[in-house]
């Protein structure tokens, strides 16, 4: 816990000299978030799904922030997401409990364009019960050639849960690689904080 507490520390620390830096008159990088929501019925459209007798799953891309989308694997309930100007998708990465995400996503965009993510998800637990995660995933594009998971907060851990993935998403998501360093958990966590899985699309 105390590693992980250092890092959720540094993370706030970063962001806030992103911040002061983002204010001074040169040419220091702009650091600031817009919104988009997904909207299932009017924003996204089926890309490919399952037979009959194959399981169930689906493939939709939606609109995301200005002409960036957000793609989006559902199977079994479980879902892995890609934002960016992805070539194909990237690797399956979600949670080992059912989950689905909030129609809000967060874009954390340096002058303008979107570096990174912060997408609340809801994961159902061992106990019955349902836990809330901020996600950071890179977005593809400008500072990174894949779309994958940064790492997570605990949002019920976690009182201050969005500042916390803010920070997280300022100093790490530019330079985070892809299949190379590993997501994890940043501030507080708990037994029942959900565990990320990975595998194959």
């Amino acid at each position: 816990m105390v590693t992980i507490a250092r890092r959720a520390t540094a993370c706030i620390a970063m962001a806030c000299l992103l911040a002061a830096a983002a204010s001074l008159p040169a040419a220091a990088q702009t650091i600031e978030s817009a919104y988009s929501k997904i909207d299932w019925q009017r924003s996204c459209t089926l890309e490919d799904e399952s037979n009959e007798g194959d399981g169930a799953w689906a493939k939709v891309v939606c609109d995301g922030f200005g002409n960036v989308p957000v793609r989006i694997t559902d199977a079994d309930n479980r879902m892995s997401l890609d934002y960016g100007a992805v070539q194909e998708r990237g690797p399956w990465e979600s949670f080992a409990g059912f989950n689905r995400v909030n129609e809000t996503v967060e874009w954390r965009l340096a002058d303008g364009t979107p570096f990174a993510t912060i997408h609340r998800w809801f994961v159902s637990d061992d106990e019955g019960g349902e836990r809330q995660v901020l996600v950071v995933s890179t977005v593809a594009g400008r500072w990174s050639r894949e779309s994958c998971m940064v790492g997570f907060v605990d949002a019920n851990a976690n009182s201050n849960a969005n500042l916390i993935a803010r920070g997280l998403a300022d100093a790490e998501a530019r330079g985070f690689r892809c299949g190379v360093d590993r997501p994890d958990y940043v501030g507080q966590t708990t037994s029942r904080s959900p565990q990320a899985t990975a595998g194959p699309n």
